[in-house]
């Protein structure tokens, strides 16, 4: 069984922030070059209203 892991996505202009999370169960590398990191983003960038001047990925692994 694969591990969840949350991914958010936050981005930040000069006058706004917005964080995006994701639930994610498939295994993945934490990498600019990651098919998944990149479809969080495209899939945030939806509803952010502006150009972001910077963009944070957050993964969350819960570990018992």
């Amino acid at each position: 069984m694969s591990e969840s892991k949350i991914v958010k996505v936050k981005f930040k202009d000069a006058e706004r922030s917005m964080t995006h999370k994701f639930l994610v169960y498939d295994d993945f590398d934490a990498s600019t070059e990651s098919d998944l990191v990149k479809d969080c983003i495209v899939e945030a960038r939806k509803s952010f209203q502006s150009e972001p001047e910077s963009i944070k990925i957050v993964i969350e692994l819960d570990v018992k």
